[in-house]
C-alpha cells in the first residue's frame, strides 16, 4: 500500500485499510485528527513518515512490508524484545572503550564512538540471511587503500565457476587474476576447460586486483578475527537506500568510508584527510597502520534506549531473539502473562 492523494479514487477494500492503518497509528500514538478518513490524505503521510523515521525506516510515506510489520507489532512481543536484548546488554557489561567502533546488526548503522557520544554514524549492508554476520568484538589495528580482493573459496567455486564456465573472460572484466592454488603460478582462463571443475575441487584461487569496481571499494578496515569479517567500502552504493540492508557475504559494507577513514586518522594525524589521500593517490595497496588501536563490536540490539532517551525498535533481521528467549525460558525464566 502506497501514498494516494485525497482526491484520487480509492477502492472499498483500501478503504478500509486506510481507515484499519490510521486506527492502528493513533493507538500507537500517532495522534490523527479523525480516525475515520479513510483516505490517505496528507495527514495520514506525515504520520506514517513520523513513525517510519523513529522506527529507523526510510521516511517516504510509503507502507511496505518493513513498516507494515511494525506498525502491527504486539505488545506481548514486543516485551519479548526488551526482555531479550536485557540479556544482551548483561552479555557486554564492560569497558567497550573510551573510542570504539559500534556495528548494530538490525539497525543496518555503525558508529564511531568518543566517550559514549558519536563522532560519526553511517549506514551499512550486513550479511545476508545465509551469509549472516557474526556478533563479537575484536580490535581494529590497521586499514589499506586501494586493497585487492582474495575471493574466498566459497564464492569463487559458487558464483565464478558457472560463469567461467559460461564465458571464460568474465574475470578479464572484472580485473581478477587467477593462479594455480599452493603454486602461485598465473593461468590463463581461456585455456582451461572449466567443466571438469566442480564446488568441491575448483584448484585456483582467484584476485581481484586495486582499482575501479573492485568488490571492496577504495578501502577496508581491519580487525582480523576468526570470522574473518571486516567493514569495506563498495561500489554498490544503492543498497544504502534500502530499509533493510542484508545483502553481503558477511562481511560490513560501509557508507561513508572516507569520512569513516578521516575519522579513525583524527588522532594521530594533524591533516588526516591529506595523510588518507596520500596513500589512496599511489593507486597501491598500502596499509595504514592506527597508533592507537580501537575496540570494535559487531552486535546484534533490536531494542535500546537512544540518546535522547526514547526506545527504538528494530526487525530481528536474522530471527535471533527467539532463539534468546527460548534459551532464557530454558533456563527458568518465567512469563505466565507472556505464555502463547
Amino acid at each position: 500500500m502506497g501514498y494516494q492523494e485525497a482526491s484520487h479514487k480509492i477502492y472499498p477494500r483500501e478503504q478500509g485499510v486506510v481507515a484499519a492503518l490510521r486506527l492502528r497509528l493513533n493507538q500507537r500514538g500517532y495522534a490523527l485528527d479523525d480516525v475515520t478518513i479513510r483516505t490517505y490524505d496528507d495527514a495520514l503521510v506525515e504520520a506514517v513518515k513520523l513513525f517510519q523515521t523513529d522506527f529507523g525506516l526510510n521516511a517516504d510515506g510509503l507502507v511496505g512490508p518493513q513498516t507494515l510489520s511494525s506498525i502491527n507489532a504486539q505488545p506481548d512481543g514486543r516485551l519479548k524484545q526488551v526482555i531479550v536484548n536485557l540479556e544482551r546488554a548483561r552479555w557486554m557489561n564492560y569497558e567497550l572503550g573510551s573510542r570504539h567502533i559500534y556495528v548494530n546488526i538490525p539497525d543496518f548503522t555503525a558508529s564511531v564512538m568518543d566517550y559514549g557520544v558519536p563522532s560519526l554514524s553511517f549506514r551499512v549492508v550486513v550479511g545476508t540471511g545465509r551469509n549472516q554476520t557474526a556478533e563479537f568484538s575484536d580490535t581494529m589495528t590497521h586499514m589499506i587503500a586501494n586493497p585487492k580482493w582474495n575471493v574466498p573459496y566459497s564464492i569463487a567455486s559458487k558464483e565464478y565457476l558457472p560463469k567461467l564456465r559460461a564465458d571464460p573472460t568474465v574475470l578479464s572484466r572484472e580485473n581478477i587474476l587467477m593462479t594455480v592454488r599452493g603454486s602461485g603460478q598465473i593461468v590463463d582462463p581461456s585455456a582451461i576447460d572449466f567443466s571438469y571443475f566442480d564446488e568441491d575441487n575448483f584448484p585456483f584461487f582467484l584476485q581481484q586486483q586495486s582499482g575501479r569496481g573492485n568488490a571492496l571499494g577504495r578501502v577496508k578496515f581491519m580487525f582480523p578475527n576468526r570470522f574473518n569479517i571486516y567493514l569495506h567500502d563498495t561500489p554498490s552504493k544503492s543498497l544504502f537506500s534500502r530499509d533493510a540492508r542484508a545483502f553481503s557475504h558477511g562481511c560490513v559494507r560501509v557508507q561513508k568510508p572516507m569520512e569513516f577513514a578521516y575519522e579513525l586518522l583524527s588522532l594521530q594525524e594533524d591533516n588526516p584527510e591529506a595523510a588518507f589521500n596520500r596513500a589512496l593517490n599511489s593507486g597501491k595497496e598500502t596499509q595504514i597502520d592506527l597508533a592507537a588501536p580501537v575496540p570494535v563490536h559487531i552486535v546484534y540490539r533490536t531494542v535500546w534506549i537512544d540518546g535522547m532517551g526514547d526506545v527504538q525498535y528494530r526487525h530481528d533481521v536474522y530471527n535471533r531473539d527467539r532463539m534468546v528467549f527460548d534459551a532464557l525460558v530454558n533456563a527458568g525464566v518465567t512469563l505466565p502473562a507472556l505464555d502463547s
